[in-house]
């Protein structure tokens, strides 16, 4: 599994790439909102650990955006605050599973490997081109011309994603 740690503190980021590492994982890491969002977007990970606190974009901005974009790879938070409305709102937001900070190593593996069961069920699926549209049907997003079709443009006619 390919696990992208979007973590500003360098330390921890390190230690949590290490351990995932010696767990047989590939591991990327982003230290900022923004560049995790970019590595989200274009390399193919398989699960998201991102910290609740970070420069440029926070976590929500991350959160919001892929998921807008159609990006459902599975998204762990990990938080310092552990107040009950920050893990409201990162689940509300499309995260499937969150921890606090301190990391303890044994639960985020546990919940690695729950998130991992629920995505290794899912067969690869692949991608079709229609015209400009691409469906790419394992990260569910749809992109016409290179350009994701989001879901609020759906009310457009002749757009490829369909309302709710």
């Amino acid at each position: 599994m390919t696990i992208l740690i979007i973590e500003d503190e360098k330390p921890i980021a390190q230690v949590l790439a290490d351990h995932l590492v010696h767990e047989g994982h590939e591991v990327r890491v982003a230290h900022d909102g923004r560049n995790g969002l970019e590595q989200a977007r274009s390399e193919d990970i398989d699960l998201i650990l991102l910290d609740l606190m970070l420069p440029l974009m926070n976590e929500y901005e991350v959160c919001s955006a892929l998921r807008d974009e159609g990006i459902s790879t599975p998204i762990i938070t990990l938080t310092a605050k552990g107040e009950k409305i920050d893990k409201v709102t990162d689940l509300d937001l499309g995260a499937d599973d969150y921890t606090n900070k301190p990391v303890g190593l044994r639960g985020l593996l546990v919940s690695i490997r729950a998130v991992s069961r629920r995505i290794g069920d899912r067969p690869d699926m692949g991608t079709v081109t229609v015209g400009p549209a691409e469906v790419d049907f394992d990260r569910f997003l749809v992109t016409r011309s290179g350009e994701s079709v989001r879901e609020d443009a759906a009310s457009q006619p002749g757009d490829l994603s369909a309302p709710r």
